[in-house]
This record gives C-alpha cells, sequence and structure tokens, in this order.
C-alpha cells in the first residue's frame, strides 16, 4: 500500500489543510490547496480534488504474507480548513510469492482511508511523518488481502494510527508544484488467517508487517485545472 501527494499555486483560496496534531500536542504542518479558475478569473472557493501518480511498486509485507501491486492510486478531496483530510486506495495488478510460488492476489479496500501527517521540518520542503488507517474496522469490514492460495489478510485501523516510515517532500522543481510521499513503514497490524500451507506463514495478529511504495500527490480545480499543493507550516 503505498504512494502519496504534492502543491498548488496562484492566489489563496480554498485553504485545505492536510496535517493532524503530533503526539507532544504541538501543531503538525499542513497542507494547503491554493486554486484560480482561469476560464473565469475567479478563486476557487470550493472543493479541492488530490490525486496521485504512480512512481513506484507499492510492496507490503502483511504478517508476513508478502504482496507487491503494479498500480496503486489515492483520491480524495481538500475542502476549506479540514486538518485531517482522507484519500481512498485503490490496488490491482497484484500477486504475492508463497513458497517460492507466485499467485495472484486481491486488495479490497472496502471504503477504508488512509490520512497522511506531515509532522516535523527537518529540511527545507522535507518533512517526516505518519498515516493512519481509518473508518476501517474487522467488522465493518477491513482491508482484506485475499491470494489465490487460500490466504487472508485482514488490516484496519486497531494499531494502524501512526503508521511509521512517512517522508512529505515539497516538490517545487515543476509548477503548479505537487507532493511527494514515500513510505519505508515497520510497523504494520494486520490479522492473518489461513495457515502455514497457504500463507507461508501462521496464522494470527502481527505487529511488524512493512509497507513501501512513492507517491506523488496532484491537486486540481473544479475546471479540472492542476493547482499548486503544497506543505507549510501552520
Amino acid at each position: 500500500m503505498t504512494r502519496i501527494l504534492r502543491s498548488l499555486g496562484l492566489a489563496l483560496v480554498a485553504m485545505t489543510a492536510f496535517g493532524a496534531v503530533m503526539a507532544s500536542g504541538a501543531s503538525a504542518q499542513v497542507i494547503q490547496a491554493t486554486t484560480f479558475n482561469t476560464n473565469s478569473n475567479l478563486h476557487e472557493a470550493g472543493s479541492v480534488s488530490v490525486t496521485t501518480e504512480e512512481t513506484s511498486l507499492l510492496r507490503i509485507v502483511a504478517g508476513g504474507v508478502p504482496v507487491t501491486c503494479e498500480t496503486e492510486t489515492y483520491s480524495g478531496t481538500l475542502t476549506g480548513t479540514d486538518q485531517h483530510p482522507k484519500v481512498k486506495p485503490a490496488y490491482s495488478g497484484c500477486h504475492s510469492i508463497i513458497g517460492g510460488a507466485t499467485s495472484s492476489a486481491t486488495i479490497n479496500t472496502n471504503g477504508c482511508e488512509i490520512e497522511f501527517t506531515a509532522s516535523t521540518e527537518v529540511s527545507a520542503d522535507q518533512y517526516t511523518g505518519t498515516a493512519a488507517i481509518v473508518n476501517c474496522s474487522k467488522e465493518s469490514p477491513s482491508i482484506t488481502i485475499t491470494t489465490a492460495t487460500g490466504c487472508v489478510v485482514h488490516i484496519d485501523q486497531a494499531g494502524n494510527t501512526a503508521i511509521n516510515g512517512v517522508s512529505v517532500e515539497n516538490n517545487t522543481a515543476t509548477k503548479p508544484t505537487d507532493i511527494k510521499i514515500s513510505i519505508a513503514a515497520t510497523n504494520v497490524h494486520s490479522e492473518v488467517t489461513g495457515g502455514l500451507l497457504s500463507c507461508g506463514t501462521s496464522s494470527g495478529v502481527k505487529t511488524n508487517g512493512t509497507l513501501t511504495g512513492k507517491l506523488t500527490v496532484k491537486a486540481t480545480n473544479a475546471a479540472k485545472e492542476q493547482c499548486d499543493l503544497t506543505v507549510m507550516k501552520p
């Protein structure tokens, strides 16, 4: 489960916050979109759509079950001053290697969403952060990975409120600007069912799943024009 976000330029309009409160209680950075409709020469005060562009394969080893997906996309909407914007993930072209053999795999997100936080500025335009799985419980149901061998892995918000290894970068080399997100997580929680033969690992709750990937996030206004999307101090 990998890939993520960018920046928007021209006049201040829909200030959209992408961020959260850090554990210390201090304010996190925010992601702001500024939009301008060049067709009408008016500022847009409405919502801004955000989507991702593939930059690398998504690789997840949830509970010891390795899955690689050729395509991963996130989409969402930034509106007003929402400090916790969420994106909906979608995955396709996935496969798993279990017992040395490659088998097809599917990831059904079941309406679950991912929330990103850019917490700490480490250098100019570079931030560290976290991700969280939200609106998602095992009963609701969860993100579900199913392999052709009969292995099933559930991933929900339990234990996944502060997924580590997230870094966010303002991509100022392009105009309009966008955001690049990299994930190298090592603490993804999941529950594996199916047993050793089906999954290549024992069933049960796992807490050290890994997730790696890179995303570029872009924003567009109501006129379908790309806008600046930027991480900034609150």
